[in-house]
């Protein structure tokens, strides 16, 4: 009986990222925008909580696949000489998901309790921070797009 190709599932487990991530932003639904009216915040994170709850879930697993891919990609890019570009990938990785963590953190505040009982300024301020930080964890989602595109492209892994 041959072991379990743990490099294969690392591998894989991008599938199962992209995947769950779908599942979680089909789950949320259309988050408010920052400039909707308070109660218009109130009613997507009071009144739809389960599934905002449900979502920051699905989102929270989607993230740890991603963490376990982001290792691989690492992983094959150091064992072919491209050590810093698999130590950008990680760092670019961790940090686009612990900016997703604090998006998480702040929309499961609001929907078990904040957005029902808080003052509206306190609502919009959390809501519109949530969008701040969203665009935020852009900038190393798209760093660490770069460094494996470079560092696959170096050692002639992605046809082009």
């Amino acid at each position: 009986m041959t072991g379990v190709n743990w490099e294969r599932w690392a591998r894989a487990s991008g599938i199962g990222f992209v995947v769950l991530f779908i599942v979680a932003f089909i789950t949320l639904g259309e988050p408010p925008k920052v400039n909707d009216s308070t109660d218009e915040i109130v009613s997507f994170f009071d009144g739809d909580r389960g599934r905002v709850l449900t979502s920051m879930i699905v989102f929270g697993i989607a993230f740890i696949l991603l963490l376990w891919f982001v290792g691989a990609i690492a992983n094959a890019l150091r064992e072919a000489g491209e050590g810093r570009l698999g130590a950008t990938t990680i760092a670019m990785g961790a940090t686009f998901v612990s900016l997703q963590a604090v998006i998480g953190a702040i929309a499961g505040g609001l929907a078990l309790n904040i957005a029902a009982t808080g003052d509206a300024g306190v609502v919009q301020a959390l809501n519109t921070l949530t969008g701040s930080v969203d665009l935020i964890a852009a900038y190393p989602f798209a760093g660490l797009i770069a460094a494996a595109t470079v560092g696959f492209t170096r050692l002639r892994l992605l046809p082009y």
